[in-house]
């Protein structure tokens, strides 16, 4: 008893909860991201955008239909300039793609689910285990650094324990967005037969998309570089020799840093896809 008073009066118990609360959160963020739309919340939310996309097919099927209407009347409007077998041709494999995108919906998804699992497999191939940290050793610390041990380690655990709760709830954002996306889907392909400024909806919509199954794989590796730089012992910035005492602290310190930038990073992943692959 009196043992547990000391680590909890020292701090140490604060670290030890810190760190498995951290892996836990991202623990359950890798399951998460490793697992396919169709098995989140026992397949209901799939379910359920599944039957959106349905009647939103029926209502693309319309919508394609008056788009190439209104391109067809603008193209042919004046034939002796502007009706040549270019255009015709161009209308025609327009109309032809957008029915292919539109009918084969569901297909297309599902691909693009398997290459995003291929892919976090190939990021994290050990899952959770990939980013799990290394706990600090903290118990041959000195009497000397109890007292400062006991607020950075106090400010540790609740840094870990607010980072895995956004972690986790950012990584439920990402499937949010891929349904959403998922449901109005045919409405954006069904703009592909439609004049120029129209059609690049479906295309916008096509790099939404894959930024959207994207980030699955890029949390992971954001995750398991931050996980490499904590676990690396003495990182960032080595620990000063008048500081030699309090080591431990002192990367501990730089944990809670790197916490909050794996954190920070992971809500930046969309916007480093998008860059890094031009979209």
């Amino acid at each position: 008893m009196f043992d547990g008073l000391l680590d909890l009066l020292s701090g140490k118990a604060f670290v030890k909860m810190g760190y498995t609360c951290w892996n836990t959160f991202s623990d359950a963020a890798m399951a998460l991201l490793g697992s396919a739309p169709s098995q989140i919340a026992d397949g209901s939310l799939w379910n359920v955008s599944m039957t959106l996309m349905d009647l939103m097919m029926v209502i693309g099927a319309s919508l394609f239909n008056l788009l190439f209407f209104a391109n067809f009347c603008k193209q042919s409007a004046d034939l002796r300039n502007n009706q040549t077998i270019e255009t015709v041709m161009t209308m025609l494999i327009k109309f032809i793609l957008g029915n292919f995108l539109i009918v084969n919906i569901k297909n297309i998804i599902n691909g693009v689910t398997e290459i995003m699992q291929g892919v976090f497999q190939i990021v994290a191939p050990e899952g959770a285990a990939s980013v799990a940290l290394q706990e600090t050793s903290v118990d041959d610390w000195d009497s000397d650094t109890l007292v400062i041990g006991f607020f950075v380690c106090a400010a540790f655990m609740i840094v870990a324990i607010a980072a895995g709760l956004l972690l986790v709830l950012h990584v439920y954002g990402i499937f949010i967005k891929v349904f959403f996306y998922i449901v109005t889907g045919p409405l954006a392909l069904a703009t592909v037969a439609g004049p120029e400024g129209a059609s690049r909806s479906a295309e916008n919509w096509f790099k939404t998309i894959l930024c959207a199954f994207g980030e699955f794989a890029g949390t992971a590796l954001v995750l398991r570089l931050c996980a490499a730089i904590i676990n690396s012992n003495g990182f960032l910035i080595p620990v000063p020799d008048w500081l030699g005492a309090v080591e431990t602290l002192w990367n501990m310190a730089q944990s809670m840093l790197t916490i909050l930038l794996a954190v920070g990073s992971v809500k930046a992943v969309d916007s480093m896809i998008r860059r890094a692959f031009g979209f």
